[in-house]
């Protein structure tokens, strides 16, 4: 995970800590985790979207399979964009789902760190 999505990971998971309880921001925090294992061990798994070599893949498609507890977020609203080079897979940029532009410069941070 390059440095500038894991500052993404730290504000959206700050963001949830503000605008839910302390069990929500946990079940975010584990769907997190869960969608970049997913992605790590199949980077074409279903609902990824791979463009120009960056995958996207919203959150909420890995939502069935973390476990309860801490149990399913309700709406998850976030796309994680990675890169695979080599065998390594690399998170480049988290974005709630409707920052589109915002989306793009975030990409071009993480990927200046490759």
């Amino acid at each position: 995970m390059t440095q500038a999505a894991f500052r993404h990971l730290r504000e959206a998971l700050a963001y949830s800590g503000r605008t839910s309880t302390d069990p929500g921001r946990i079940r975010y925090q584990a769907l997190f985790g869960q969608a970049i294992r997913d992605l790590a061990r199949e980077p074409a798994r279903p609902g990824a979207n791979i463009r120009g070599g960056r995958i996207l893949y919203h959150i909420k498609h890995s939502r069935e399979a973390v476990p309860t507890p801490p149990g399913k977020v309700g709406r998850p609203r976030h796309v994680i964009v990675a890169r695979v080079q080599g065998d390594v897979l690399y998170i480049l940029a988290i974005a709630f789902e409707t920052m589109q532009d915002e989306l793009e410069r975030r990409i071009q941070e993480g990927e200046a760190e490759l």
